[in-house]
């Protein structure tokens, strides 16, 4: 009976050491399950703001496209509008060639004229 109740007793401390085991591997395993539902928490909130930020530069780019056409649109009517401010421009200039002259003129024969208010002036 003495050798049973040791092999017995010797049975009992391995089962022991079994669930000691078993219930370490068991806490090992709760703390990495924490960890990956963590991990995996933090990855839908990423997957959340990156489908967000997607979005948003999608929206950029459309913004880009459309501002694009429109600064085309107007680079185009810039180029046509360019030909009649440079005869405008040349307008001008004869215009202002005219006046300067004409000046000349009038200062070289002493003829008074009107300013803006309708006094004469020499």
């Amino acid at each position: 009976m003495n050798q049973e109740a040791a092999r017995l007793v010797g049975d009992l401390s391995h089962a022991q050491k079994q669930v000691y085991d078993q219930q370490s591997s068991y806490r090992q395993l709760s703390q990495k399950l924490e960890s990956l539902q963590t991990v995996e928490q933090r990855s839908k909130v990423l997957e959340m703001q990156l489908a967000e930020k997607e979005l948003h530069v999608e929206s950029l780019m459309k913004q880009i496209v459309v501002e694009t056409a429109k600064a085309e649109g107007l680079a185009s009517q810039m180029r046509e509008l360019e030909p009649a401010l440079a005869a405008a421009q040349a307008k001008i200039d004869v215009q202002q060639g005219f006046a300067v002259e004409f000046r000349a003129y009038l200062d070289a024969k002493s003829v008074p004229i009107e300013d803006n208010t309708g006094k004469l002036s020499s």
